[in-house]
């Protein structure tokens, strides 16, 4: 329940966002820097405030699975469970972008970062506003970002004050784009086949397993699958962040998860 003071607040944010302007919100992970993300004007302001080489994307907060589905492309059923799973919380995906957004917003890449805030004060900023806002860090470039309202240097034309961010670090980033499937199962199933050839167990081999050994083989062989399996689907990690490990356990545990390595995995101790 947001205090009548925060409700002020955010009121008068949605105005300097509806005029364009540039706001500084918590989230759960460290305080972001949003302003109106489908507006090329606003989204340049974004980037100069932060100095920001243009070449670097930034990623953009939505409220909503129909928010993210206007500026960002969800591929195939595999995606959409992975995001029900993650979302809201303190993970971007990498998804491939809608033509509303802005060139200036992806630094010309086919991708887009999109985050959904798991922060009371973020999800009724952007619901209220009604349009994806910009998702950097309220930091200069190269700078700490802010994990704490204290802690925010950068200039702009208002401040929320939520606190201390509950995590304190930047968010986990995820590709999930269906190239990127491909090319980690692809990989699994290279490494898979390398490693039968070279130990002579794969098809043509010719290694021949005793029976003395035969069951000790097959365990270390599936247990080889499994290690592969797990290495690939972390490949779809692009940086290790705020909810890592709980990233990790519902990729692997995902259809997807489980179609690259092929067998189940245990739930993660």
């Amino acid at each position: 329940m947001l205090t009548e003071d925060i409700e002020r607040e955010l009121e008068k944010a949605v105005e300097v966002l509806e005029s364009g302007g540039v706001v500084v919100y918590p989230t759960e992970t460290v305080y972001g820097l949003g302003a109106d993300a489908l507006s090329e004007r606003a989204v340049r302001r974004v980037f100069e405030l932060k100095g920001r080489a243009f070449k670097k994307p930034i990623s953009v907060a939505v409220s909503s699975f129909e928010m993210l589905e206007s500026v960002a492309i969800v591929e195939s059923a595999e995606v959409e469970e992975i995001l029900n799973a993650l979302l809201p919380g303190p993970v971007t995906v990498l998804l491939p972008r809608r033509a509303v957004l802005p060139e200036i917003l992806t630094g010309g890449s086919p991708l887009v970062g999109v985050r959904m805030p798991e922060h009371e004060i973020a999800l009724r900023l952007i619901t209220a506003f009604g349009r994806p806002l910009t998702a950097t860090s309220a930091n200069l470039s190269g700078k700490k970002p802010p994990a704490s309202f204290e802690d925010v240097e950068i200039e702009a034309d208002f401040k929320l004050n939520g606190g201390r961010c509950p995590y304190g670090e930047p968010s986990t980033v995820v590709c999930l784009s269906v190239s990127a499937f491909s090319a980690v199962s692809e990989a699994s199933e290279a490494s898979s086949a390398s490693a039968a050839s070279a130990t002579g167990t794969g098809s043509g081999g010719s290694g021949v397993i005793s029976s003395q050994g035969g069951l000790q083989g097959k365990a270390e062989k599936e247990k080889g699958r499994r290690e592969r399996g797990l290495n690939a689907v972390e490949r779809l990690v692009l940086r290790r962040g705020a909810g890592y490990e709980r990233v990790l356990h519902i990729l692997r545990n995902s259809s997807l998860g489980k179609r690259i390595h092929g067998v189940s995995v245990p739930e993660l101790r």
